[in-house]
């Protein structure tokens, strides 16, 4: 038997989804040790790939596709031209992005009808079965697989729905060298611990008790596939190979065997300096053990403080007030003497959410000091208790359609040419939160985003803890005033931005983006971006200055309105903003070198290990100006080489850039004069 598996993504603007397929791969070796007769297994990652083989090689006797978010529509698409072209073979789609509810997945089913069969929640024992009997093993249970009866036009659903609870039965993929040819720098590579999730948060696919019971892997497996990646992330050229790796756990560092992990983690750093970054959504309980996770592996994991809501009403609707958020909070406190950074998440239309509770929600993690706080927007995910049609007229929610960034493209398959796009529901309003009010959110997550993350301007933020002022009351300055008029243009054009992405009619959206012409424009750039990474791309660049004009006024305006009369306050944070401005101002350009004069001695001021109101700023205060000149490393020109040849230098590439790198470790480092 022939088996063509599909984790697909867009590719035509960038690698939308970057992430190496570790999960076909497992399936493929499940299957692989778990019947007499192996299948041979073809694994694809890019549609161009696929397309090449569907049109000159013969053709699959089962293909089956990733069914996620970012893919749905493409994968569809590609079983749909397979059953046109080739009805013989047998078409299956399996992934998180399926409806719970019966009725909703009889609408789902039969709006494909070119798919023969889907399965259902983890896939490694149900594809395994599903190709017993496809082979001619009737008495096979199909647990899992839901499937239309074509004689009837039924849809029939399983018996029942299992769970692989042996995770140890489940080879590595990466051992075996299944997945070696996508270890080539182009994909992230991902490991995965454990599986499942003990909190119930309803806007999530976790969320279900299906996964409640969270099942490990071979924590000797694991350490293997850490060191098998290391050594081929370090046989790549410099500029080639990726420095990150992602963790697919929910909760990594809330249990003991996670700490073993970054043991071995923090071995290959030392011998192959491999990863730089580790991308994962840390524990929400367990703040100790998280910390002792992050301080292992030298500061490159962030801390995941994801509270979603501070708010009690909203944590009680989405299911959440189960989770510590005093222990979430209490954790960016503490991570700096980890040397790590944090983050925190804050989800906008929650039900209940507000204007008041969502400006107070980022409020709090501005005062909890975050290094960065993500804001989200609710996206009504499929499989979710959140996304179902009963929650959304329970909380009287309002959803608008837009267009997922970097997915979408247009593709020639057998002789025909297709235009897709894959198209995500948001919540813009609900019974609390008019959508007036949403548009005034939209506008403090992009002032949050452009002042707050990612340490661009931290330095002020230590100032104004030193004299006893919230960096909120900065913030807060900055968005409730007008400024500049280049700012203010920024800020209206992101708006505008946001308002026109967004349709009242899904069926309408996915007409439009069947247009080549319309799809062409997204490619190109001029529709379809990230909008808080695209604009913010946009403001370290080439506008930069413009921020850092904003930062002086309304930081010289807060100090005075507290500190009257405190001029050399003032005269130490514009050294500051001057200071960031020569490390950050077109840090993705060619131009390396900036040179600026002080009076106080930023560096210095900037590596203060704690804040209080004794220091003495005249400590920092030089004898003469001192010049300096800000120049990359040669270790970071060498990530930021490795990002750009991935993503590119334009504003659509640096927006994935930033949204992937911590910022402060690319900044221009000052050198003597």
């Amino acid at each position: 038997m022939n088996i063509w598996l599909t984790d697909l993504t867009y590719t035509q603007q960038s690698i939308a989804s970057d992430i190496l397929p570790a999960a076909i791969g497992m399936i493929a070796e499940y299957a692989s040790t778990n019947m007499e007769n192996s299948p041979e297994f073809k694994l694809f990652k890019y549609p161009d790939e696929l397309i090449d083989s569907l049109e000159n090689d013969s053709p699959p006797d089962v293909f089956a596709c990733s069914n996620y978010v970012w893919n749905s529509s493409l994968s569809s698409m590609f079983c749909q031209q397979i059953k046109e072209a080739k009805p013989e073979v047998i078409t299956v789609m399996g992934g998180p992005n399926f409806p719970s509810k019966d009725s909703e997945v009889e609408k789902f089913v039969k709006e494909r009808p070119w798919v023969d069969y889907f399965i259902v929640k983890e896939g490694e024992l149900p594809f395994c079965n599903l190709l017993k009997y496809i082979d001619g093993d009737n008495l096979i249970e199909l647990d899992n697989v839901v499937r239309l009866n074509k004689q009837t036009g039924e849809v029939e659903f399983p018996n029942k729905i299992t769970r692989t609870y042996n995770l140890e039965a489940i080879s590595s993929p990466y051992i075996s060298g299944r997945l070696d040819e996508f270890l080539d720098g182009r994909l992230m590579p991902v490991i995965q611990t454990n599986r499942g999730c003990p909190f119930t948060c309803t806007f999530c696919t976790e969320g279900q008790g299906y996964w409640n019971k969270v099942k490990r892997k071979d924590k000797d497996l694991v350490h293997k596939e850490v060191r098998y990646i290391s050594n081929a992330m370090a046989s790549l050229p410099s500029d080639k190979r990726r420095t990150d790796l992602l963790i697919a756990d929910s909760n990594f560092g809330m249990y003991k065997d996670d700490l073993e992990v970054c043991e071995v983690i923090a071995d290959e750093q030392h011998l192959n300096g491999y990863p730089e970054y580790i991308n994962v959504s840390t524990g929400k309980n367990r703040k100790a053990r998280v910390l002792e996770a992050a301080r292992l592996v030298n500061g490159a994991m962030k801390l995941a403080g994801s509270v979603q809501s501070l708010d009690i009403g909203v944590l009680k609707n989405i299911k959440r007030d189960n989770i510590s958020k005093d222990e979430i909070v209490a954790l960016a406190l503490d991570a700096e003497e980890v040397g790590t950074n944090t983050y925190s998440e804050v989800i906008l239309a929650l039900p209940g959410d507000s204007l008041d509770a969502h400006f107070s929600s980022l409020e709090i993690l501005v005062k909890s000091n975050f290094n960065t706080v993500v804001t989200y927007q609710l996206m009504m995910l499929p499989g979710t208790e959140l996304g179902s049609e009963k929650t959304k007229e329970q909380y009287e929610m309002v959803t608008k359609f837009r267009v997922q960034p970097r997915c979408f493209g247009t593709y020639d398959i057998f002789s025909k040419q297709v235009s897709l796009a894959e198209i995500e529901e948001i919540c813009v309003a609900n019974s609390t939160l008019p959508y007036s009010d949403y548009l005034r959110c939209r506008k403090l997550h992009f002032i949050v985003n452009l002042f707050y993350n990612d340490g661009v301007f931290s330095e002020l933020r230590k100032l104004l803890s030193i004299i006893g002022v919230s960096s909120w009351q900065w913030i807060y300055n900055i968005y409730s005033k007008s400024h500049s008029t280049e700012f203010d243009d920024l800020i209206n054009k992101f708006i505008e931005e946001t308002e026109g992405e967004l349709w009242d009619s899904r069926e309408d959206l996915m007409q439009y983006m069947s247009d080549p012409d319309i799809v062409k424009k997204y490619i190109d750039g001029e529709k379809g971006n990230n909008l808080l990474f695209y604009f913010k791309a946009i403001s370290m660049t080439s506008m930069f200055h413009v921020l850092c004009e904003v930062a002086s006024s309304s930081i010289k305006e807060v100090i005075y309105d507290n500190k009257t009369g405190r001029d050399d306050l003032v005269e130490l944070a514009m050294d500051i903003v001057a200071y960031k401005k020569a490390q950050i101002n077109d840090i993705f350009g060619n131009n390396d070198a900036e040179y600026s004069y002080f009076n106080y001695d930023i560096e210095l001021f900037s590596n203060l290990a704690s804040i209080n109101s004794a220091i003495n700023i005249e400590e920092f205060k030089l004898k003469a100006k001192r010049k300096l000149m800000f120049s990359h490393t040669i270790e970071q020109k060498e990530t930021i080489n490795s990002y750009t040849n991935l993503f590119g230098n334009d504003a659509k590439g640096i927006s994935r850039i930033l949204a992937r790198t911590f910022l402060k470790q690319l900044m221009r480092q000052p050198v003597k004069q």
